[in-house]
């Protein structure tokens, strides 16, 4: 879901959003910038390629078979402007550098507020109006975040950004993902002694089909045997 891009010596990671429910564009943009980044935006084919084939690499959300909407919302909208023409603009309002919208369009009026997606199999744009009301929410994002940035658990994706966004998991409220094997964020050490071992044994088990949010190391509202089996797994 995430990778790695360099612009003019530059460091980037590009990394692919899937929100549990759909979102704007505007949203969207709003969280990217929260965590010092921005919706992304291709700048040649290339990276455009490289887009299509990160967003194509999230999971179908939720067991779906096809998410609510499969596009992804990039960093490209045009204002209305009088005329018939379109005027395209970044994230930073400057000019489109490239396009890839499908054959056809934009082909909606230029009069009205457009915002773009892409598609993930095919690399190509789509113009959508912003509201709502014409089904322009989709559930995916594409941000690009320059590094470096805390990353503890490796997986490209800020770890700030990942707890917001909900793609990592803290049971035990300690703002670390419990993903995370460092910062003395030892998955299953349930009582932080920097190991699990007997003593985190007794703590889940004492708290076993009762709850426990420190025990509940899958966060799925109970302490059972799926926590046994996770403590287990990353026994010292």
């Amino acid at each position: 879901m995430s990778a790695s891009l360099s612009r003019g010596g530059i460091p980037f990671q590009l990394i692919a959003i899937e929100w549990t429910a759909s979102v704007s564009a505007s949203e969207s943009e709003a969280t990217a910038r929260a965590f010092a980044g921005e919706l992304a935006l291709p700048t040649n084919s290339d990276e455009n390629a490289l887009f299509a084939l990160t967003l194509g690499s999230l999971p179908d959300p939720l067991g779906s078979s096809e998410p609510t909407c499969p596009l992804a919302w990039i960093g490209a909208s045009h204002l209305p402007i009088a005329s018939n023409a379109f005027a395209w603009r970044d994230v930073d309002n400057a000019p489109l550098r490239f396009s890839a919208f499908a054959i056809g369009t934009p082909v909606i009026t230029p009069r009205i507020p457009l915002v773009a997606t892409i598609a993930p199999d095919s690399g190509e744009w789509h113009a959508n109006t912003s509201g709502p009301e014409a089904g322009s929410r989709c559930q995916r994002a594409l941000f690009l975040v320059a590094l470096p940035f805390d990353d503890c658990d490796e997986d490209g994706v800020p770890d700030d950004l990942a707890l917001a966004t909900g793609l990592a998991m803290d049971c035990n409220g300690d703002a670390v993902p419990d993903s995370c094997t460092s910062k003395g964020n030892i998955f299953g050490d349930i009582d932080r002694d920097g190991q699990v071992g007997a003593a985190d044994l007794g703590l889940l088990l004492s708290n076993f089909g009762v709850g426990g949010d420190v025990a509940d190391l899958n966060c799925d509202g109970a302490v059972n045997a799926m926590d046994l089996s996770i403590l287990l797994a990353n026994w010292s």
